[in-house]
């Protein structure tokens, strides 16, 4: 029944979709798109009749992910969009003049991370104290940030080749400056 839903948000330009193993992840589809994109993915998904689940972000390295989880009312099938963010200047487009129920979602992520929603119209403190200032409770010092590969493997960088059998490893130094195998 949703394969058509599938091969519309594929054809979407910027966005990378595949199917998820719902029983490890909870997800039917997970996409990772650029921010131009998120709108016209979204605008699809709200015409599949899908409802807004969830909105949040992961604060990683090198990027910040903004999550989105929707859900079908009727039969199910849950899907993820991920849209990276730089860290420097944490901006997304916002998307709750196409599902209401995000602006609350956005605005509590705005609090937590300090992403901007470009397009929200009220991203006044949500749960924080309007004197809060730039708290951002979620965000970690650089010290503590995990890789985003680290933090879901689909992001991690691809493992060195392995050398054939039969063929030697790279050479290395030991702490003598001798070269071993």
């Amino acid at each position: 029944m949703f394969d058509k839903v599938f091969d519309t948000l594929a054809a979407i330009e910027g966005v990378v979709i595949e199917r998820g193993d719902v029983k490890t992840t909870g997800v039917s589809f997970d996409a990772v798109m650029d921010a131009a994109s998120l709108r016209e993915f979204v605008m699809a998904v709200y015409k599949a009749e899908f409802m807004v689940e969830s909105v949040t972000a992961v604060d990683a390295t090198p990027k910040m992910m903004v999550i989105h989880h929707f859900s079908h009312p009727d039969r199910f099938c849950r899907i993820a969009s991920r849209v990276l963010v730089s860290r420097e200047n944490p901006e997304c487009p916002s998307i709750c003049d196409i599902f209401q129920g995000a602006n609350w979602h956005e605005r509590e992520t705005h609090d937590f991370y300090g992403i901007k929603f470009a397009g929200h119209p009220d991203l006044s403190p949500l749960i924080l104290p309007d004197d809060a200032g730039d708290l951002n409770p979620m965000l970690k010092s650089e010290k503590g940030l995990k890789e985003l590969g680290a933090v879901l493997p689909r992001f991690a960088p691809p493992a060195p080749p392995t050398p054939p059998i039969g063929e030697v490893a790279a050479t290395e130094e030991n702490k003598d400056g001798e070269v071993t195998k």
